[in-house]
């Protein structure tokens, strides 16, 4: 069987030892990739839960909003009933 050479190597080594760089390269990124997508997972159950103590927030606000409403129909009959005669 003939060996091709590339210089000193044959080429069956040097295509091996692409595909190990290769798949080296490939490796490096997937966990580049993870720990991107670990600090993504992060940043977005800390901004969940900005939005729900946000929610929290606008649903007392509304509950307030409704109990002023309330109070200001109760003062406006009781003051609308007196007379300034």
């Amino acid at each position: 069987m003939m060996l091709h050479h590339i210089g000193s190597k044959p080429i069956r080594e040097i295509i091996y030892q692409k595909k190990i760089s290769a798949l080296r390269s490939t490796r490096e990124d997937i966990t580049s990739l993870n720990e991107e997508n670990k600090s993504l997972n992060e940043e977005n159950k800390t901004l969940n839960n900005r939005l729900s103590t946000l929610e929290d927030a606008m649903k007392e606000v509304l509950k307030m909003r409704e109990v002023f409403k309330a109070h200001q129909s109760h003062v406006a009959a009781t003051t609308s009933s007196f007379s300034t005669e």
